[in-house]
């Protein structure tokens, strides 16, 4: 069994959760191009003076809850790392971390909302603030969920394989 010294864990755990949060991130920037390019159909001359606000709306919305995600998983995946893990808990693991980041997402942009908005706040309704900050962070977890999982899965593959991890020994 090789060394498993600190610097072999942060590399692959960065990858892992980054990774997984670019690949949401792609995902969701692609899938609202799709959908304002589909819905221009009709007005195919119009297509591009739309997807460019879209790919615009989708870097300034998304970013930040991928960033948050990427962060989270980078932590769940080097924890996952430190010690000896099983697939099913690296899924439970990449589950948490991504429930964990969708959560912080939330309270960081109702926060956002509540300190931006300033006497706008005041006119609005909370469920309608609330609803805002869920429907912004709700694809945190319905993307981030199962590339989390992937991610923190492969790790854990990826290590065994390279004899990174395994059973801990006995003192």
């Amino acid at each position: 069994m090789q060394s498993r010294s600190t610097a072999g864990w942060v590399g692959p755990a960065a990858v892992a959760g980054f990774g997984a949060a670019l690949l949401a991130f792609l995902s969701m920037t692609t899938s609202m191009v799709v959908g304002v390019v589909g819905s221009m159909g009709r007005y195919p001359e119009a297509m591009l003076d739309y997807a460019v606000p879209a790919i615009t709306f989708a870097a300034e919305h998304q970013a930040v809850p991928m960033l948050i995600l990427g962060v989270t998983l980078f932590v769940t995946c080097l924890l996952l790392t430190r010690r000896s893990a099983s697939v099913p808990g690296a899924v439970l693991a990449g589950l948490i971390g991504a429930v964990v980041a969708t959560v912080i997402a939330l309270v960081g942009t109702f926060a956002i909302l509540l300190v931006t908005d300033g006497s706008d706040v005041r006119a609005r309704m909370l469920a309608e603030m609330l609803a805002s900050a869920g429907i912004g962070v709700a694809q945190v977890l319905i993307v981030g969920a199962p590339l989390s999982v992937l991610a923190a899965v492969l790790l854990v593959v990826w290590h065994r394989s390279r004899g990174l991890t395994g059973p801990d020994p006995v003192e």
